[in-house]
């Protein structure tokens, strides 16, 4: 294994390879309902930052920026908690249910 300044940098430097090449790493499986969770509520914040239109089920975009926010804070909250707690597993789900019924709109 390589190291430099004392720390092992094969795994690091495996997973920044692999996410690069093809989005996810063999480590994001272990956990991949975590990581999916994670990264799918990160974008989301960005497309509130950098949206420019919105679906038409929403009438402004203000209203869709403020939804995919509270979509993603619902998801990383799940993340942020212990996977025992019901009330972020319950809101996450219905994150993602929300997700599944406007899947087509996420578009910046």
């Amino acid at each position: 294994m390589f190291e430099w300044r004392g720390l092992p940098v094969v795994r690091p430097v495996r997973k920044f390879i692999q996410r690069g090449i093809r989005g996810w790493s063999d480590e994001d499986v272990w956990g991949f309902d975590t990581y999916i969770n994670r990264i799918t509520a990160e974008g989301l914040l960005r497309l509130a930052e950098t949206s420019h239109g919105y679906p038409n089920e929403f009438a402004n975009l203000e209203e869709w920026q403020k939804y995919l926010r509270s979509m993603a804070n619902d998801m990383l909250g799940w993340n942020e908690q212990t996977f025992c707690e019901e009330d972020a597993f319950d809101k996450a789900q219905g994150a993602w249910l929300s997700w599944a019924l406007l899947f087509g709109g996420f578009w910046e």
